[in-house]
């Protein structure tokens, strides 16, 4: 299942980038997997493109301009957090920290609470 849902976060991202368009928040709570009746598999379903920006859009902005940090931090990379433009590889890199994010709390959605990743995920 950690092999299908890593590969389908992979096609999923470079169709975006194909598109012209990154996400900019790849989240736990912007991934959704339902039952598919007919296949009798599950397909996955990234919503929230409320924060994804066309590139074309800010081929018009200069880099000297103010970037707008967009996302869930947890699973942000840490240099857009420090103010570098969002790319396609941030998402990528936000998809691995979901991935890893679902591994470890046990599809619980909450890490132990012994766990230093609670002060994280709280933005402590």
């Amino acid at each position: 299942m950690l092999t299908v849902a890593a590969s389908w976060g992979f096609i999923f991202v470079t169709n975006l980038l194909d598109a012209g368009i990154p996400h900019q928040d790849i989240s736990d709570g912007n991934i959704i997997i339902v039952d598919d009746q007919e296949d009798e598999e599950p397909k996955e379903i990234l919503i929230d493109l409320g924060s994804a920006i066309e590139l074309a859009e800010r081929a018009g902005m200069d880099d000297e301009s103010e970037v707008e940090i967009v996302g869930t931090r947890p699973f942000m990379d840490i240099s857009v957090l420090d103010g570098e433009r969002h790319t396609y590889r941030h998402d990528l890199e936000s998809f691995l920290y979901v991935l890893l994010w679902v591994v470890i709390t046990n599809h619980t959605g909450e890490p132990l609470e012994e766990s230093k990743l609670r002060q994280q995920s709280s933005g402590d």
